[in-house]
């Protein structure tokens, strides 16, 4: 159980960070800082933390984790940082979807 837990935690915290630090450098690995990768940290950690409460509750649904991957992440990204495309929830909705298609690629590899 606990151990599952921190899998899944170890596994969002992975996707978060994975969006988040494409879209912020705009698919421009070379640009990625130190800083970038801070950032990036603190969505992915804040996303893992939310999925280990939302652990508690049982879903049958199998497509639940993987829109919700999309909203923490949105929700992560918009309060750890200002967006640096358009608008202010610009940035954070295109991380948001980002993370929803790698949450759903992982999902169909693991099948």
């Amino acid at each position: 159980m606990f151990k599952s837990r921190i899998k899944l935690f170890t596994r969002k915290v992975t996707e978060a960070f994975t969006a988040c630090g494409l879209v912020m450098v705009q698919g421009d690995l070379t640009a990625l800082s130190l800083k970038h990768v801070i950032i990036a940290g603190r969505v992915g950690v804040l996303t893992g933390l939310a999925f280990m409460a939302c652990s508690f509750f049982r879903s049958d649904n199998r497509l639940m984790p993987i829109y919700l991957t999309g909203v923490f992440v949105t929700i992560a990204d918009w309060i750890t940082h200002p967006s640096a495309i358009g608008h202010d929830l610009v940035e954070p909705l295109i991380t948001g979807a980002c993370a929803m298609m790698i949450a759903y690629a992982y999902d169909k590899f693991k099948r």
